[in-house]
Order: C-alpha cells, then structure tokens, then sequence
C-alpha cells in the first residue's frame, strides 16, 4: 500500500512536467531504448518509470498525444520493481478523464 501512495504522489507531482515538455519534440522512441505502444486514445510504455528514464518518458508521451492534436494525462506508473510501465490517455484539450 505504501508502494501505491509514493507512485500516485509521483504522479502527481509528475503531472506538471507534461506542459513543460510539450515544446520538447520528441520521437517515439526516446533513450534507453523507450518506446510507445498506443493510438490517439493513449498508450503505454514498459519500463518507463526510473530515476534514469521517467523524464524521457514523459516527453514521449507528450509528443505521441500531441501528434493527433490532444493532452497527455498519465493514469499509471508502476514502481521499477514492479516493471515501470506509466499508461496513458491523450484527450482533446477541454475534455476531463473518465473516471
């Protein structure tokens, strides 16, 4: 349960580095060898969330929704030992996630 709050705080306070790094470009492939597997709803990245690998991530996902015209909202990181996948959604700007 620990393990859940320090990821969701993580989260969170990754959230701010989404609009930050939506002039950054990015392919869709980024260091370490990351790569996005998705559409224009979302996606995912394995073994995204790192010390060495989670800014790298965020920028790939910002650049993959920002390609069809949306947002990038992360809605998962695992921790690295359980297999650092972050998940995503790309939304049109104005829309809020379906929870």
């Amino acid at each position: 349960m620990k393990t859940a709050a320090i990821v969701v705080m993580f989260a969170t306070a990754s959230a701010g580095c989404l609009a930050g790094c939506a002039s950054s470009g990015g392919g869709l492939v980024g260091s370490g060898g990351l790569e996005v597997s998705g559409d224009e709803n979302g996606g995912k990245i394995p073994k995204a969330v790192s010390p060495d690998t989670t800014k790298s991530a965020m920028q790939l996902v910002t650049a993959h929704c920002a390609k069809y015209g949306k947002k990038a909202f992360i809605t998962r990181m695992d921790s690295p030992d359980q297999g650092g996948l972050m998940a995503f959604q790309c939304l049109a700007q104005g829309a809020k996630p379906a929870g």
